[in-house]
């Protein structure tokens, strides 16, 4: 009876050992499961911005970049209609999200009207903060899943420092 016992007393050890193995393997699988949802849930916000975006050509849209303050007075009554919005959202690659949004500004404006805009319009520049395009891009940016935490303080502080520094900027005298 003792070695039954014994034999019982280690199959019930083994079993609760593998219980609490199988609950570790659940709360990891279903870890893994919410970190997949949370993944697709995001390529459908992307898919979906892609699929309102057609072509760039067919969106008449001024040439990019932007080259006079013209193209961005055309561009800002263009992106008065809601679905233009998110037909503008450009989606470029960078390393941070203050990185993507210097990648949009070098896209869609070029050096050269960069030097006639700044934050605050002063000196009869052109006022950023009350474009639409700040706006566009700062969603842009958001949509990427590791920049999704961008605050608006941060697009300002790059926004500030890309039109302080745009005489550097290439192409442009």
């Amino acid at each position: 009876n003792v070695a039954a016992v014994t034999a019982q007393s280690d199959l019930m050890t083994k079993l609760e050992e593998m219980q609490t193995e199988n609950k570790r393997y659940q709360k990891v699988v279903i870890a893994k499961l919410l970190s997949i949802e949370t993944e697709i849930q995001d390529l459908k916000k992307v898919s979906i911005l892609q699929q309102s975006v057609t072509n760039l050509e067919d969106l008449s849209l001024p040439d990019l970049p932007l080259q006079t303050k013209t193209d961005v007075i055309e561009i800002e009554r263009w992106l008065e209609l809601p679905e233009n919005r998110n037909k503008l959202v450009i989606t470029m690659g960078g390393k941070s999200a203050e990185q993507a949004i210097r990648n949009i500004l070098e896209k869609l404006i070029s050096s050269c009207l960069a030097r006639h805009i700044n934050y605050t319009g002063k000196n009869q520049k052109l006022n950023f903060q009350t474009l639409k395009i700040g706006e566009v891009i700062i969603d842009s940016v958001r949509l990427h899943p590791d920049f999704a935490t961008l605050t608006d303080q941060k697009a300002k502080e790059v926004y500030i420092n890309y039109f302080r520094n745009s005489k550097a900027l290439k192409g442009g005298n």
